[in-house]
């Protein structure tokens, strides 16, 4: 049986503790993975000046 792999990628807000956009790819690029979250998030909730970010 073949192994493959799977990148999920998400951002969470913390201090809702809301999951804001997820993403699941079958690669590990910028475009695939943070890229699309990112944009998605982008979209359901308004990005400002005071949000802190980490990327793990």
């Amino acid at each position: 049986m073949g192994k493959k792999w799977y990148y999920f990628t998400m951002v969470l807000d913390l201090a809702d503790g809301k999951l804001i956009a997820w993403t699941l790819s079958d690669d590990m690029t910028t475009e695939n993975t943070i890229y699309k979250t990112w944009l998605l998030a982008k979209k359901r909730r308004a990005i400002t000046e005071h949000h802190i970010f980490s990327f793990r």
